[in-house]
This record gives C-alpha cells, structure tokens and sequence, in this order.
C-alpha cells in the first residue's frame, strides 16, 4: 500500500453564520455501458467545499460481462474517493498499481501533477454493482504533487 498521507484542507465557509443543508437533483451520466448518477456540479455550485463532482453508480444487478470499462484516462490536480458498496471493480493505473475492490472498500487515488487510470467489472464477478465516486479538488500546493494510489 502507498502512503497513507491525504492531502486535504480545512474548508471554511466564509461569513457563514449557520449550517445549511441544501438538495440537489441528480442528473443521469452515461459512460459506456454503465449510467452514474451526478449530484455535483450543479449549476451555480461548481464546487462544495473541496467536493467538485458526486457520483452514484448502481445498485444494478447484471448478467452482462462487463458493465463498467472506463478505459485508460488522464487525471491532474484532483483525488477520488471510489466507495464500492457491493460488486467488484479492477483498478488499474500508470503507478502500475492493480487493486481488486471489493464490498465495503475504498480506492483514494491523488492525481497531483499527473494519473491514467482505468476501471472496470472483472470477468469474475457477481452480476451486482453499487457504488459512490467523490472528486475532490486538491488544495493549490498539493495539485502538482506526485500521484499516489490507496486501497483500504
């Protein structure tokens, strides 16, 4: 396992006199096979906090081979949070790192200066899916650091 280091920030809302809680209508996002669901952005609150994108994908049951292949793409300046819930995805990334996520497992991936990465349902799985997917947009002196990759 890498590093166990998360770059991260205090987020402070300026002037805030009160905790807010606001709700928002996600929005249906195809990548290949597989639709997620997008909770953020939204227009006018292109970021909460640190939190730049939201994404929900599942619960599905499948008796296609393969619902998620997101092949092979860049990412910079950026960290995701992977929350799998049930199912099975194969993380494969430029680190050289492999990681089969399973039930209750976590991927943290910090693109910094630079990341490819894919994502998909191994051949062996069992026909289930269900998963959150954070972005958090890195802190302006951690965008360039050196990419690391965490499993939990």
């Amino acid at each position: 396992m890498a590093d166990l280091t998360v770059a991260a920030e205090t987020c402070v809302a300026l002037g805030a006199t009160e905790h807010q809680f606001e709700s928002f209508p996600g929005r249906d996002i195809a990548l290949g096979a597989l639709t997620v669901t997008r909770v953020l952005p939204v227009k006018g609150k292109r970021l909460v906090g640190p939190w730049c994108f939201l994404d929900r994908f599942g619960p599905l049951t499948f008796a296609d081979p393969s619902p998620m292949d997101v092949g092979a793409h860049p990412h910079m300046g950026l960290q995701t949070v992977t929350w799998l819930l049930d199912g099975e995805l194969v993380h494969y990334d430029s680190l050289g790192y492999e990681s089969l996520l399973g039930p209750g497992g976590v991927n943290v991936m910090t693109s910094g200066a630079a990341i490819a990465h894919a994502e998909r349902t191994p051949a062996k799985n069992s026909g289930r899916l269900s998963g959150v997917q954070l972005w958090v947009a890195l802190p302006d002196r951690d965008r360039r650091m050196s990419a690391l990759f965490q499993h939990v």
